[in-house]
């Protein structure tokens, strides 16, 4: 069935379609915790699963990267949190 233009049957379609084509390309976007803490100088730094502390964000709402072999930053596809301790120079680092 063809409907014809102005329609508001055409026009709802519109209207449902770009919706989802907006949480679509919102699906998409990867977010990262971004900080690092040296010898637990930043104790929020320490916990980033509890998001509930005020004035501190960490979340980067698009979270670009470089991929190899290419110049320039693209959408990420992955986090990394990176924790170690140096026994020689007895220091912890969070990244």
């Amino acid at each position: 069935m063809v409907y014809p233009i102005g329609s508001p049957v055409r026009q709802q379609l519109l209207i449902y379609l770009l919706a989802v084509a907006a949480l679509f390309r919102a699906a998409l976007c990867l977010t990262c915790y971004l900080c690092s803490s040296v010898n637990h100088s930043d104790p929020y730094c320490e916990d980033t699963f509890n998001t509930d502390y005020v004035g501190v964000n960490y979340l980067q709402p698009e979270c670009m990267a470089p991929r190899k072999d290419r110049r320039g930053y693209f959408p990420a596809d992955h986090c990394i949190k990176v924790s170690g301790v140096s026994s020689e120079y007895a220091m912890s680092a969070l990244l």
